[in-house]
C-alpha cells in the first residue's frame, strides 16, 4: 500500500459502487485492497466501525466476517479509507448474496445452493456475533476461495449507532443481539426475494 504521504490517483475506471454514505473505489496498484471515500466528515457510520473494530482489538477478536482495515491514505478525491477489496479466487470481485439471488434463475438447484450459503453464514456468525446496525443482504459478500470452497464478508453497517454498546462488551449481550438481528435478515430476506424465501424455507434457516 502507498505510504501515508503519497497521493494516489482514483479513476472512473476504478469504481467498484456506491452507498448511501461512500464511494468505493478499487486501489489503483493493489487490486486486493478497496478505497472508500466519504461524501461528508465525520461520518457516523464509519466512526462507529472504527469504534467498534477498535473495541475488537482490545478484546483480541480478529472475526473472519470484517474486511480488514488498513488506514487513511490521501487521494485526488480526498482522504480515503483502505479495506480488502472482497474479491473470488480467479480475481473478480465477489458477489453479494442480493445479486447472487437475484441474478440466477430459481431452480431448484439454485434454490439449494442458497440455502446452503445461508446456513453455512449462519454457522459464522453464530459464533463471531458481529454488532451490525441493519441486516441488508447487499452488504454480505460470497468470497469464492475455489471452485468449491467460499466464505462470507460484512462489508457495510457495522458496528452499533448507541452511545454505550453493551454488546461490545458483555458476551451475553452481543449473542442476544446476534440472535435478534438474525430474525431481522430473515425478514429482509422474504421482503427482497418473497417466491423464493417462502415460510417453508424460513423454517429450514431462521434457527440460530
Amino acid at each position: 500500500m502507498n505510504s501515508n504521504t503519497e497521493t494516489i490517483t482514483l479513476t472512473e475506471d476504478l469504481f467498484l459502487g456506491k452507498g448511501a454514505h461512500k464511494i468505493c473505489y478499487q486501489h489503483p496498484t493493489d487490486k486486493n485492497l478497496c478505497v472508500k471515500i466519504l461524501f461528508q466528515t465525520p461520518d457516523v457510520d464509519l466512526e462507529k466501525e472504527l469504534k467498534y473494530r477498535r473495541t475488537l482489538k482490545r478484546r483480541n477478536k480478529f472475526p473472519t466476517l470484517l474486511p480488514k482495515y488498513y488506514g487513511v491514505i490521501k487521494t485526488n478525491l480526498g482522504d480515503g479509507h483502505v479495506f480488502d477489496c472482497i474479491n473470488d479466487f480467479n480475481g473478480n470481485v465477489s458477489e453479494s448474496l442480493y445479486d447472487f439471488i437475484r441474478n440466477n434463475p430459481p431452480t431448484p438447484e439454485h434454490l439449494e445452493k442458497i440455502i446452503n450459503y445461508i446456513i453455512q453464514f449462519r454457522k459464522i456468525y453464530a459464533n463471531e456475533k458481529i454488532v451490525v446496525s441493519d441486516t441488508d443482504p447487499r452488504n454480505l459478500m460470497i468470497q469464492r476461495l475455489s471452485p468449491t470452497e467460499y466464505t462470507f464478508k460484512i462489508i457495510d453497517n457495522i458496528g452499533s449507532p448507541v452511545l454505550l454498546p453493551l454488546a461490545y462488551y458483555l458476551e451475553f449481550v452481543e449473542a442476544k443481539r446476534a440472535k435478534k438481528y438474525w430474525g431481522r435478515f430473515m425478514i429482509k430476506l422474504k421482503r427482497f426475494f418473497p417466491e423464493i424465501f417462502t415460510d417453508n424455507v424460513i423454517n429450514k434457516i431462521k434457527d440460530f
